[in-house]
């Protein structure tokens, strides 16, 4: 258990891309409704894989107004990172859309769709913990770090 963790603090991650795209959204017709995709490259330069079981990220948007929030990563699954690689993880990002969409977040991510359609950078704060199972319980990593990324369509 103390080797899984003193590894997991050994592996780089890095927020790579956000690919973007929307869709048609059955619950408001007018609105569409937003697909964020966050793609993590995790590298493992240990000699024994990792397991991350459970994460809980929030991810914001820097702007020169401040941070405006984009959504939360929530996995549930374990990901298994084999030792000595690197692996690219495309997570699920909820966007709280069940109630329709507020204008400052359809402001947000049509900013970040046209950023992605011109190839831009956006700077994204990310918030949250990691989780590892141990014996003694579930052990809590926090993460909180500002990463550039380019944007693809």
């Amino acid at each position: 258990m103390k080797k899984n963790i003193d590894n997991l603090k050994n592996c780089k991650f890095e927020l790579v891309n956000l690919l973007v795209h929307s869709e048609p959204n059955k619950d408001f017709l007018l609105i569409p409704k937003f697909v964020v995709t966050p793609v993590i490259s995790a590298s493992n330069p240990n000699e024994e894989d990792v397991e991350i079981y459970k994460f809980n990220l929030k991810l914001f948007l820097v702007t020169n107004s401040g941070q405006q929030l984009i959504g939360t990563i929530i996995n549930e699954e374990p990901k298994l990172i084999p030792k000595n690689s690197q692996v690219e993880l495309q997570l699920t990002l909820d966007i709280d859309q069940k109630k329709g969409i507020d204008s400052k977040l359809i402001s947000l991510l049509l900013q970040l769709v046209s950023a992605a359609a011109k190839g831009s950078e956006a700077e994204i704060y990310i918030n949250g913990d990691v989780e590892i199972r141990s014996s003694i319980g579930s052990i809590s990593l926090p993460i909180s770090e500002t990463q550039k990324i380019k944007l693809k369509r």
